[in-house]
């Protein structure tokens, strides 16, 4: 393909980003939160960070939901009592309710992408479904895991 914002040739995975205004060897999407675009270069890392930012959330509210069981058997309170509950430990409550809402959106986007790699495809290919108009078969078995994984960054 040729790009005509460029004036280069391109690959066909590749595709200009008119956020940044370059041509993405496997660009996935361009990605507000980040500010880049995600392609080949930097999957891996946008992957990592995904999947570490949901095993965070799961940590803290495990830990937040821990503080309140385990620190209330401690004072050897046996009863629940929500309203009390909520005004000794706020901060525990909020982080729950906080966390669970940040596991729900990103943990999402995570299973996505993690669905994604093993079928092959990038983002705009799956919106797209240009993979089936070029007619190249998706890889076999994980996927992209060991090209994205596995592989050496291109420079």
């Amino acid at each position: 393909k040729f790009c005509d914002t460029c004036n280069i040739y391109r690959s066909n995975r590749s595709s200009h980003c008119h956020f940044c205004n370059s041509c993405i060897l496997d660009m996935d999407h361009h990605c507000p939160w980040v500010g880049t675009c995600i392609g080949k270069r930097n999957y891996r890392y946008f992957c990592l960070f995904l999947w570490l930012s949901v095993a965070h959330s799961l940590f803290v509210m495990a830990s937040s939901v821990w503080h309140v069981v385990v620190v209330k058997r401690a004072l050897e309170e046996s009863e629940m009592n929500l309203p009390q509950d909520l005004a000794r430990w706020p901060v525990s409550f909020i982080l729950t309710v906080y966390t669970f809402v940040i596991l729900w959106s990103v943990g999402s986007l995570g299973g996505f992408h993690a669905f994604l790699l093993c079928k092959g495809q990038t983002t705009r290919e799956y919106i797209k479904r240009t993979q089936q108009a070029t007619g190249e078969e998706p890889p076999a078995g994980c996927g992209r895991c060991h090209e994205v994984f596995c592989d050496d960054t291109p420079s």
